[in-house]
């Protein structure tokens, strides 16, 4: 995407905007090894400038986004088969700096994040941190709570067999049922096939929390910048 040269000499840290378009004036700045024009655009990606015999770069910034998943979208980057992805719901200039940090299936709703800290990631997803992921599930039916009890004990899914679950809230309506379920891994659509070992389809399932952090406060298809400092805060003792 492309900026004027005056902004992007001023997100480098070398000067401010007034007097990039000085140094400008005074043809100081080279771009690509040809003398830069006021009011000329580059490609920061791409572009080399030059300002008095030294190349102006910047360092890419650590950037941390919770987003609110609707429904239709898929967690890939690049995938021919899909119709829409979650980046398509993110700013265009940052779309291709971050990566999902985990995913959630297509017909899944919910809290997502977002980043391009490596070191971050890998304490979210890894196993060995086993931070509590929050699901809110409708399903059709109305199950006992003895047959809950069978997703706090573990389910065979076909691969494996679930590591303890726990049901923290239950509402039953007349032919359906809201749970609330924590769980601590990340199979492909394991809530979909836990509550479907137990004989209850899925209806819609949304992920509410990761850690501490809730998805409340941010509208179904919207985002927010974070802080490294709140996503860590949140994932203590979670």
């Amino acid at each position: 995407m492309e900026e004027r040269l005056q902004k992007f000499m001023s997100r480098a840290g070398f000067c401010s905007r007034r007097k990039a378009e000085v140094l400008i004036r005074e043809k100081k700045v080279k771009v690509n090894g040809t003398i830069a024009q006021i009011g000329e655009k580059i490609n920061p990606n791409t572009d080399q400038v030059e300002c008095e015999g030294k190349q102006l770069t910047i360092k890419d910034e650590l950037i941390y986004i919770a987003l609110n998943k609707p429904k239709g979208y898929t967690s890939t980057k690049a995938d021919p088969h899909a119709q829409k992805t979650v980046y398509e719901l993110l700013p265009e200039d940052i779309r291709s700096r971050v990566h999902s940090i985990g995913r959630l299936d297509k017909d899944t709703e919910g809290l997502l994040l977002f980043t391009n800290d490596g070191n971050l990631t890998e304490k979210i997803t890894h196993p060995r941190y086993n931070h509590e992921k929050e699901y809110e599930v409708i399903i059709a039916g109305n199950p006992s709570k003895k047959e809950l009890h069978l997703l706090e004990a573990g389910v065979d899914i076909g691969d494996k067999i679930t590591a303890p679950a726990k049901v923290v809230a239950v509402h039953t309506q007349s032919e359906k049922t809201k749970v609330n379920l924590v769980i601590h891994e990340g199979a492909k659509r394991q809530i979909r096939r836990m509550f479907k070992g137990i004989r209850y389809p899925v209806l819609e399932l949304k992920r509410v929390r990761i850690g501490k952090l809730k998805l409340k406060g941010i509208p179904l298809g919207k985002w927010k910048n974070i802080s490294k400092k709140l996503i860590l805060d949140s994932l203590q003792s979670s």
